[in-house]
Parts: C-alpha cells; structure tokens; sequence
C-alpha cells in the first residue's frame, strides 16, 4: 500500500491533493449541510418530511454532479494526455527502470481513491443531513444506503469512463465537451436509479467493475505502447 501511494502522489501536485482531497469533499458535504439547514428554516411552515426527503435526494445528485465535474477538470493536472501516444507526459518514467510499475500502481490507487472519496462523502453528507430532520438518536436506514451506494456507483462509472476519453488528449474543450455529457449520463442513470434502486444497484456495479478493468487496461496499453516504442 505504501508503494501504491507514494506511486500515485508523484503524479499529483500540492494544489491538485489540496482541491480534490480537501475542497471538493467538503464543499460536497455541505451541499447536504445547507439542506439540513433549510429544513431547519422550513420547519416552522409546515414543510413535511417527505417534500424535504425529496429535495435532500435530489441534493445528494448535485453532490455526486460537482464530485463527477471536480474529478474530469483536476484530472488534467495528475493524468492528462497519459494515453497520448507519443506525447510528452510521459518523459520523466522512461528515466526509471521502475516507471512502467509507477504509473499502473498510481492508476489502480486512483480508482480506490475515486471511489473511497466519493463514498465517504456522500454518506457524510447524508448522515449529517439526518440529524436534524431525525434526531441525534437516528442512525441512516436501508434506503438511505441503497440510495448512497448506487450514487457513488453513479458517480464513480461517470467519472472513470470521462477519465479514459480525457486522458487520450490534452485538450480543455475536450474536457468541456466530457463534462457536458457527464451531466447527461448523470441525469439519465439518476433517473433509473429513483425507478428502482435495487436493480440500479445490481446494474452500476457491473458497470463499475467493467469500467474499471477496461480504463486499466486500455490506459496501461497505451503507456506501453508509447513506452516502449520511444526507448526502442
């Protein structure tokens, strides 16, 4: 694990850690905070638990919507233009006998991170959500779980599959251009996800898995490729 994270940390920057592991978690924590407080403020006018239920799940997609945006713009700054063949990020790996184990230990921690991140962030924000609408003594139910997971999973397939189209270029209107349809992905598997929970559950994690194995793949392969045919 420590080779793992000290791989993935020669690829990202003070400022690209400081965003993604400190800013952006807390800025999507307290999407959910501000929705407590709203019911809060609400309250006194008779809003009823469920038009709020309502509003803290559709709170809990912007969450996932900014996780998602966050994850495609900073990528750029660790990862872009990796898969480039024959481009220049790759320079410094090729100076180490050990730069091809860098690079596929730094990729597979950053799917761990993505999804850990993500994860705790969202059921963070959820938790904290609950307290005020359902007291201190109320721990999270089944459907809150069910609903985390299958948006982490959302958002977690969102972002890896933006991050393998991004990494073959090193272009921002490429990124723009995932972005926007990382929101539509987004939407559209939202949607699936409040018609049945379960079943999505089911389906984004085959995703996940899927996605993952071939972003590994395909990313290293290109590595490789431009790996060797410039030591060549």
């Amino acid at each position: 694990m420590k080779r793992e994270i000290q791989s993935y940390l020669v690829f990202t920057s003070g400022i690209y850690r400081w965003l993604l592991f400190v800013l952006v978690p807390v800025a999507a924590v307290g999407m959910q905070a501000a929705a407590a407080a709203l019911f809060l403020a609400l309250e006194e006018y008779g809003i009823e638990l469920g038009q709020m239920s309502a509003l803290a799940d559709w709170v809990m997609f912007a969450e996932a919507v900014l996780l998602v945006q966050a994850e495609v713009l900073l990528d750029s700054y660790a990862f872009g233009g990796i898969a480039i063949k024959g481009g220049a990020s790759l320079e410094f790996l090729k100076s180490s006998p050990k730069g091809l184990l860098m690079m596929r230990s730094a990729l597979r921690t950053d799917l761990v991170r993505i999804w850990l991140e993500g994860t705790a962030a969202l059921a963070l924000g959820r938790g904290i959500w609950a307290i005020p609408v359902r007291g201190l003594g109320e721990t999270l139910g089944l459907r809150d779980w069910i609903l985390i997971l299958a948006v982490a999973l959302l958002a977690y397939f969102v972002t890896v599959a933006s991050h393998l189209v991004i990494r073959h270029f090193n272009s921002l209107q490429v990124t723009t251009c995932v972005e926007s349809l990382g929101w539509l992905a987004l939407l559209a598997l939202w949607n699936l996800c409040r018609w049945n929970r379960g079943v999505m559950l089911a389906v984004l994690a085959a995703l996940s898995l899927g996605i993952s194995a071939l972003s590994q793949w395909k990313i290293m392969k290109r590595v490789e490729e431009s790996y060797y045919d410039e030591r060549a």
